[in-house]
């Protein structure tokens, strides 16, 4: 027994060191996007077996850095343009969240980690060091977010960090990047919230700048190769290349557990023993394994060890608070999306939604209300059509659904939806994100939903 936990020690660690190793091969371009990657070969250049270089595989898939192809194994994600686009409107919603954040909560040493990254770009400007001014930038980012202390929106970034640093582009104006830097930094500085949008939402407007300059520039010189990354390509994936490796019995055990969850049927820290639920659900252990590595994923459950078994997580207040400002602030980002330019066949899907969810409500039919009100913002997530949006869904939806089961979310959810549609309906982006942010702004609204009893694991 002391061997086997020893044995999976070992495997744990040796995972963490093959995901980093090619995490910053695919980020630094070593390994290039349409690489294949295979084990065996990735297991002897690292020196371990293939276990935790698959482990390490299904890690960077779902950070967006890896597609698992039914033809062809695994391979480099090759970024399209309509990635870039997609994580540059989702990077200036939560950007905006994180430095508002930061300014209402950061601490002393949170600046002085602040003041260390801002000195750290002023300094590679000095040296003209491109290389270092893009390092200096990123850890800057770093440095908001984690003043924030924000956990959900801390574990949205890490799921998407990644996939940032490879869009990390130089300003065309060196110089101004400093200013930008210092504008941050005083606004956080000052717990002045509404600079620090106004500081960050500047900076980025910088970057579209100079990137529209850099286009422009080479449409003169004719230089088009130059604007093209080492990370973007303009590959078109056939959704039928991607394959998930599950158990037979995985999709009939991962929704009865995440039912039973939400419902409260398994409580916060109770034991998710793979023995015993092998034997409930009739089934092998690995199904089980696989059912419980998703709950991980997802946030419901804490992941056990080798000497003890996974576990039912709930939410702490703080851990509340923070998921609902990150839901409200993809949702407001979804419904802008979604305005933009609707069809019929979106309006129509609303609409109908919208009736099914006021014949439950006039019914009093609570729980599949709730579940359509949860379809109706999954529907909209579709409409935004941007992948990271749906990317961050998945990681916060089941938390989300665990806190809005035990609140009066549903009433509150069915009259913006009916104001919303009216909003896509003219594509009015405006209007439809302000329903969103509105909703929890008359007083007490909030406090009703943080209130509602969501016990911590």
């Amino acid at each position: 027994m002391i061997a086997v936990m020893i044995e999976a020690e070992v495997t744990e660690n040796e995972t963490d060191r093959v995901l980093h190793a090619l995490r910053e091969q695919i980020i630094s371009g070593v390994k290039a996007g349409g690489d294949r990657l295979v084990e065996r070969t990735i297991a002897q250049e690292l020196e371990v077996s293939r276990v935790p270089v698959r482990q390490a595989l299904r890690q960077l898939k779902l950070e967006g850095l890896v597609d698992q192809r039914a033809r062809s194994g695994w391979r480099v994600h090759e970024m399209t343009a309509s990635d870039v686009a997609d994580l540059h409107e989702v990077h200036r919603a939560f950007d905006i969240l994180a430095n508002r954040q930061a300014a209402l909560r950061r601490t002393a040493s949170d600046l002085a980690e602040l003041r260390a990254a801002a000195d750290a770009c002023a300094a590679a400007v000095l040296e003209s060091d491109v290389i270092a001014l893009r390092d200096a930038g990123f850890r800057f980012r770093a440095s908001v977010i984690a003043s924030a202390h924000d956990a959900i929106l801390d574990e949205v970034q890490s799921a998407l960090r990644s996939r940032m640093r490879q869009l990390i582009f130089a300003l065309a104006d060196t110089g101004r990047v400093v200013a930008l830097y210092e504008a941050i930094y005083e606004s956080i500085e000052r717990q002045d919230a509404d600079a620090a949008e106004f500081a960050i939402t500047a900076f980025l407007g910088a970057f579209r700048s100079s990137k529209r300059a850099r286009i422009l520039e080479s449409l003169k010189t004719g230089d088009l190769a130059a604007l093209r990354s080492p990370f973007l390509a303009d590959a078109v994936e056939d959704p039928q290349d991607h394959i998930e490796q599950y158990a037979p019995d995985f999709m009939r055990v991962l929704p009865a557990l995440r039912r039973q969850i939400l419902r409260g049927d398994r409580r916060p820290g109770d034991a998710l023993a793979e023995r015993a639920l092998s034997a409930e659900f009739d089934v092998s252990r690995l199904p089980i394994r696989q059912a419980v590595e998703a709950l991980v994923n997802e946030g419901l459950v804490s992941p056990g060890t080798s000497r003890a078994p996974a576990r039912v997580r709930g939410l702490t207040a703080s851990e509340a608070e923070d998921l609902l400002e990150v839901c409200l602030t993809l949702d407001a980002l979804s419904a802008r999306l979604a305005a933009h330019r609707p069809t019929p066949a979106d309006i129509a899907g609303l609409k109908r939604l919208l009736r099914e969810e006021e014949q439950l409500a006039a019914r009093g039919d609570a729980d599949r209300l709730l579940e359509k009100v949860f379809e109706f913002r999954h529907r909209l997530h579709l409409m935004s059509v941007n992948q990271v949006v749906l990317t961050i869904d998945r990681i916060v939806d089941s938390r989300f659904r665990l806190m809005i089961s035990r609140a009066p979310f549903a009433e509150l959810a069915l009259t913006a939806h009916r104001l919303l549609i009216d909003a896509i309906e003219h594509r009015d982006p405006t209007l439809a994100e302000a329903i969103f942010r509105e909703l929890l702004s008359p007083p007490g609204r909030r406090e009703l939903l943080l209130s509602a009893d969501t016990p911590a694991g």
